[in-house]
């Protein structure tokens, strides 16, 4: 008896991050937005300042100072929601891909406002 030839593909499992263009898309916003946040931070700030401002409110004034490399926790903290988000979509997307898709497109729009964040700040800092 000869033995059925069959290709690789058809065993792959075919997972969300292959196979949904709303995961893909989102995954890879996300990256990108989170790299300029990233970028933004290190090349708009000098890195010789001792002291930054990190926050601002309009009742207080600038409420929290920190060491330059404070900045980065906003993109690291972006970063880590950013994998989590998408480790979730992925076991979510399984069951209802409406759920997947949903908290892809969450992590894309947290990921603007991160952004949005990290304007203000260099914009803080540039002006004092």
């Amino acid at each position: 008896m000869e033995p059925t030839s069959y290709s690789q593909k058809e065993h792959v499992p075919r997972t969300p991050f292959r196979s949904d263009a709303w995961i893909v898309g989102g995954w890879w916003a996300g990256i990108v937005l989170n790299g300029a946040l990233w970028a933004m931070l290190f090349f708009a700030i000098p890195p010789g300042r001792e002291i930054v401002n990190l926050h601002y409110t309009l009742y207080f004034g600038i409420d929290r100072v920190g060491p330059w490399w404070h900045l980065f926790f906003l993109p690291l903290a972006g970063w880590m929601f950013h994998v989590f988000h998408f480790l979730l979509a992925g076991r979510w997307h399984r069951r209802n891909y409406f759920l997947g898709r949903t908290l892809a497109v969450l992590s894309v729009v947290l990921q603007v406002i991160l952004a949005g964040g990290g304007v203000l700040i260099v914009l803080m800092n540039r002006a004092g």
